[in-house]
């Protein structure tokens, strides 16, 4: 993102709240359609906590594929390798490895 806590660091697809979404499965659905693909069912694949010195992050992951040719509507996509080299905040490096299963 260009402004806010991880300004001109490369991220997966979040969304950054600052009260608690009525549900993880709404915040889940508004992430899904920015960029531009079907939510996946069901509860967080993976519960990341992660603690700066002046707040608590709580980053819910769902492992999300998608087929065919046509890509999502927004985002740039990566193989593990090319992620290693980019530069991540601590938790979305743990959220993108995690993912890759590395």
């Amino acid at each position: 993102p260009e402004t806010g806590l991880w300004a001109n660091l490369w991220q997966a697809p979040a969304l950054e709240v600052t009260k608690r979404p009525r549900s993880p499965a709404a915040a889940l659905a508004q992430v899904a359609q920015s960029i531009g693909v079907a939510p996946p069912a069901g509860r967080a694949d993976v519960i990341l906590r992660h603690e700066l010195t002046h707040r608590r992050i709580e980053a819910r992951v769902w492992a999300m594929r998608w087929q065919g040719r046509k890509k999502p509507g927004r985002g740039t996509f990566m193989s593990p390798g090319e992620i290693a080299d980019l530069p991540l905040s601590a938790l979305h490096r743990r959220i993108l490895t995690w993912e890759a299963g590395m």
